[in-house]
């Protein structure tokens, strides 16, 4: 049985996302957090639904008036017959629904951007985003990097750990299924008391932090990287920073990688994921002011950071991937 199928654990779900019970299915919570978060804009114009499955989900919130139109993309072609039948009594105008995949598509401007179970590499999301010219609120980081940094915490299994410029939380997430995730030692990410690793993350960007956020990280810090430094005095196994340090001038980020050694624990491994290539972000693409770029790293700048015991920079597709060994 899927865990959506489960009454006690559809409602503990929902209830971790919106602080109440009650709903009858997931489709009534994301309703709800909509109305809340936007009251003012619903229903929404157009949306856009990426990986729709059989369109259980996007037939309940349409019907529900969260929006006027859709439109829904999935990969699998008897996914999409299902969804075609579900919709035979919606007005023809309101919705499309296209055989493919949505990374691909020009189609126009969206209001909202639902994507569900998006299948990138090996990786799945339940996301809900608002955007304004299909451009999210909170821009979306590369993957290359993915498996590289997982392979990392799985083989060295950190205890404590802190996300630096944590954003949306994936790392997070994917930090806490790897290593709090494993079901038949009696543990999982649905028991919040069965946790032995510690994840702290920082986040200068309140707007960004979720409920997602407050359940998957112990303890989560609004405030830039130095300001919290000085707040504590934990020694990590592991720090990450997932396109972070380019959001920082070359003096600023070679300071902090120097001072994030002092806050690693012997051992310790600081990991620093970073674009390539010169990026789009020369001045910030949302509301953000602190997503703007402000430098390129190469090897070499890692290479001449002092204080390591070792450092291994790697090129993963459009990523540098560099490891720092306290």
């Amino acid at each position: 049985m899927q865990w959506w199928n489960d009454i006690h654990l559809m409602d503990e779900f929902c209830y971790r996302i919106t602080g109440r019970r009650g709903f009858v299915n997931i489709e009534s919570a994301i309703a709800f957090m909509l109305k809340r978060k936007y009251p003012d804009s619903i229903p929404f114009k157009k949306a856009l639904s990426n990986g729709c499955g059989n369109g259980q989900k996007e037939y309940r919130l349409l019907v529900d008036g969260i929006y006027e139109s859709i439109d829904m993309f999935d990969i699998d072609a008897k996914r999409i017959v299902i969804c075609r039948k579900r919709f035979t009594d919606i007005v023809k105008k309101s919705i499309n629904i296209v055989h493919g995949d949505a990374f691909k598509l020009t189609a126009d401007n969206y209001v909202v951007l639902m994507r569900l179970s998006i299948p990138k590499g090996r990786r799945l999301r339940n996301v809900i985003y608002h955007v304004e010219e299909r451009i999210a609120k909170m821009p979306m980081s590369r993957d290359d990097t993915y498996n590289a940094v997982m392979q990392q915490v799985k083989k060295y299994k950190p205890r404590l750990i802190l996300d630096v410029g944590c954003g949306d939380g994936f790392y997070g997430l994917a930090f806490r299924r790897a290593l709090d995730g494993d079901v038949s030692a009696g543990r999982g990410v649905h028991k919040r008391q069965s946790w032995i690793t510690q994840i702290e993350a920082v986040e200068i960007y309140k707007p960004y932090i979720t409920p997602v956020h407050r359940y998957v990280y112990n303890t989560i810090y609004i405030s830039d990287v130095f300001g919290m430094l000085n707040l504590i005095k934990n020694n990590y196994d592991l720090i990450f920073l997932g396109d972070v340090i380019e959001h920082m001038n070359l003096e600023m980020g070679t300071l902090l990688l120097k001072e994030l050694q002092t806050r690693l624990a012997r051992g310790g491994r600081l990991i620093v994921v970073t674009p390539n290539y010169r990026t789009q972000f020369e001045k910030s693409p949302n509301e953000n002011p602190f997503e703007q770029h402000l430098s390129l790293w190469t090897k070499k700048d890692f290479e001449s950071i002092t204080g390591y015991k070792g450092i291994a920079v790697s090129v993963i597709g459009k990523k540098l991937m560099a490891i720092l060994q306290a």
